[in-house]
């Protein structure tokens, strides 16, 4: 059975949701695709937790904009984090996680081949009060899962990981609980996620 869940978040919605409310008797251990999508823009807070998702699969895309308020004035103010929980305790903790340095790039970590904390920081110059989209995934290409980073649909880095997992339950955070949150918005935020199918082959009896 291939079952899949989406979400459509509404704005009047109070809390944040626990997968998957739309798959109601649905076992989160039998979900294989996960589509979820809170396209209007949210101030970026302290400890926002947006939603909570049974599963990131070693297949993985995060797309959302980002709209700068103002430059950060600590080293790393955060705009999102998808984790077990922690900051960067566990294997997992950072799946991914996007923070605004002060000095106008971008601070990008997620778990690469091992490393709570494989980040990149960005090369390119941002601007303030426009939205930038930020696209982060991981694919399986000729057997090898393949992380990339791209910022207004230009291909940043892109890096194989050689110890792809899939962590779960995950938390979103729109601005987390241990560091400063940038000044700022997050919109047009999806994330979509699957299970690595299982096949078993019968050989025909002769």
């Amino acid at each position: 059975m291939f079952l899949i869940a989406v979400l459509l978040i509404s704005p009047v919605m109070s809390q944040a949701p626990v997968f998957p409310p739309l798959a109601t008797g649905i076992p989160p251990g039998q979900l294989q695709e996960i589509i979820f999508i809170r396209n209007w823009p949210l101030d970026i807070t302290k400890n926002n937790l947006i939603a909570e998702l049974p599963f990131m699969g070693k297949e993985y895309k995060v797309s959302f904009e980002l709209f700068i308020n103002e430059w950060a004035s600590a080293p790393y103010e955060n705009v999102i984090h998808i984790g077990l929980g922690r900051d960067a305790d566990n294997y997992g903790d950072r799946t991914p996680a996007v923070w605004l340095n002060n000095a106008k790039f971008l601070h990008i970590s997620s778990s690469v081949s091992g490393n709570n904390n494989n980040y990149y920081n960005t090369k390119i110059n941002l601007e303030k009060e426009k939205w930038i989209k930020i696209d982060i995934s991981q694919t399986l290409r000729d057997g090898k899962y393949i992380y990339e980073v791209s910022v207004n649909d230009v291909i940043l880095h892109t890096l194989e990981n050689n110890r792809p997992e899939q962590f779960g339950p995950v938390k979103v955070f729109a601005g987390n609980n241990f560091q400063a949150t940038a000044r700022g918005k997050i919109g047009n935020l999806s994330i979509f996620t699957k299970k690595v199918m299982k096949y078993m082959l019968f050989k025909n009896p002769k």
